[in-house]
């Protein structure tokens, strides 16, 4: 996609600035405007798509500094990348940033290099969550099972802490002093979250987080950070950190942030494979707030073949089967597993050929030849 066919909407308090940004901007072939407020902000975005925000922090005396509206729109459901820059960085407002949705996050001053790499970087990563992706979430904490969860310290009192206070919530705790280790684990079980200290002897935290993506695992990862590293903290931004905590934390502040996160990734992640052709073959969509779970499976035609979907666990739901045409074959209703519902097979022609009812332990055949 050629930069003319990206828009960018530039916010400063400064006229001056945020005119300058969106004219070099569109000198590099970018569809640029320059605004001062979030209330202008939030206009165009009602208005039309847009496809990149750059936006200064601190804009005194606005509606909203910069972080105030990135968690105004993230509120409204836009996932739309955005670009924070501030030359009064700290700890706790990059932090703030990265746990309200921020894409990038820039110190000033700043050079164009580095500017146009964080859009260019910030552009890719839509454009490709915008196609099919196979990620690898685990959907086992749904269905009863433990969420397991590594802790990573080279400080084995460290581990141990972490990996108890877990354990005695209810997760299922394991510990690693280093990303090697970690690597082992991935290698033999299913992993729902990784805490790592950004800093250990063993690699640094951002190059952990960097690793299991390149593996192919999509696992959120919470990175636990000193009050001093600034640029460490941006970096597990960039890299794709779900969470941070500073030191020195609480067992409060620990427990929010797994919660935060597990939620968070079980509300919205899903999961495709493909056949070699790249047709879809099998799409499974993780529960939202109600619980619901919907699995479908494809022919190498791109046919639905069948839809499984569920609530609370496995105890809930519908399974619909089709034929060749696309036409419903098969369906069960069911209610507290299998001892209550509905099973139903049906002709080409839509009609009902067997019906099983199933009410308590008791069964009632209907036949229509």
């Amino acid at each position: 996609m050629s930069n003319n066919q990206f828009k960018i909407i530039v916010v400063d308090d400064d006229k001056c600035t945020s005119d300058t940004l969106a004219e070099i901007l569109t000198d590099e072939g970018f569809s640029a405007v320059a605004v001062e407020s979030t209330r202008e902000v939030l206009d165009l975005l009602k208005e039309q798509h847009w496809d990149l925000i750059i936006s200064d922090v601190h804009r005194p005396g606005r509606d909203l500094d910069g972080i105030g509206m990135l968690k105004k729109i993230r509120s409204e459901g836009n996932q739309i990348p955005i670009i924070l820059l501030t030359g009064f960085a700290t700890i706790e407002i990059t932090v703030e940033a990265m746990k309200s949705g921020v894409t990038d996050f820039l110190t000033k001053p700043t050079n164009a290099h580095k500017l146009f790499t964080a859009i260019r970087s910030a552009l890719s990563a839509t454009t490709r969550s915008n196609q099919v992706e196979a990620l690898q979430p685990s959907i086992k904490n749904v269905l009863g099972v433990k969420p397991r969860i590594i802790a990573v310290d080279d400080d084995r009192d460290i581990q141990n802490l972490i990996a108890q206070l877990l354990n005695e919530a209810g997760y299922n705790a394991v510990t690693a002093g280093c990303n090697e280790e970690v690597s082992k684990i991935l290698q033999s079980s299913t992993i729902d979250l990784i805490i790592s200290d950004v800093m250990h002897p063993g690699g640094t935290g951002v190059e952990l987080l960097q690793g299991i993506r390149k593996l192919g695992f999509n696992i959120p990862v919470i990175l636990v950070t000193g009050c001093s590293m600034i640029d460490m903290a941006i970096e597990g931004i960039r890299a794709g950190a779900s969470d941070f905590i500073i030191k020195p934390f609480t067992q409060n502040d620990l427990m929010c942030a797994v919660q935060r996160v597990l939620g968070h990734r079980s509300s919205i992640l899903m999961e495709r494979m493909y056949y070699p052709t790249g047709i879809i073959k099998r799409e499974e969509y993780y529960p939202n707030e109600k619980g619901e779970i919907l699995v479908r499976e494809y022919s190498e035609e791109g046919r639905l073949l069948a839809e499984l979907s569920f609530k609370n666990g496995k105890y809930h739901g519908v399974c619909r089967v089709y034929h060749n045409s696309a036409s419903l074959l098969a369906e069960c209703e069911y209610k507290d597993g299998l001892e209550d519902g509905v099973s139903r097979w049906f002709t080409y022609e839509g009609k009902i050929r067997v019906e099983y009812v199933h009410k308590k332990g008791d069964r009632i055949s209907r036949v229509d030849l």
